[in-house]
C-alpha cells in the first residue's frame, strides 16, 4: 500500500470506531409520531406515579420514566414544541 493508502483507511477506521462509540453525536432527529409516543409514555408513567404505589413500583417506573426522557432528549423532540401538545 502507498502511503496515502494507509492514512486514508486509518482515517476511515479511526471515523468508524468514533461512530461506533458515540463520539460523533447523531444529526438525525426524531420524527414528530415517535416525539409524540415517547411523551405519552412519560406522561402515563407519571400519572401511575401520582396515583401511588408500592416503594418497588414507584421505584420502576421512575426509573423507566427516566429512559424515555433520555431518548426524548437524545432524539431533540423538543424542537417539535407546541406540535407535541
Amino acid at each position: 500500500m502507498f502511503a496515502g493508502q494507509k492514512m486514508a483507511v486509518a482515517l476511515v477506521a479511526t471515523a468508524l470506531a468514533m461512530v461506533s462509540t458515540g463520539a460523533i453525536s447523531q444529526e438525525a432527529d426524531a420524527s414528530l409520531d415517535t416525539c409524540r409516543q415517547l411523551q405519552d409514555r412519560i406522561e402515563r408513567l407519571d400519572a401511575r406515579r401520582k396515583g401511588g404505589g408500592s416503594a418497588q413500583k414507584m421505584d420502576q417506573w421512575k426509573r423507566q420514566r427516566q429512559v424515555y426522557k433520555d431518548q426524548f432528549d437524545a432524539l431533540r423532540c423538543r424542537h417539535w414544541g407546541n406540535q407535541l401538545r
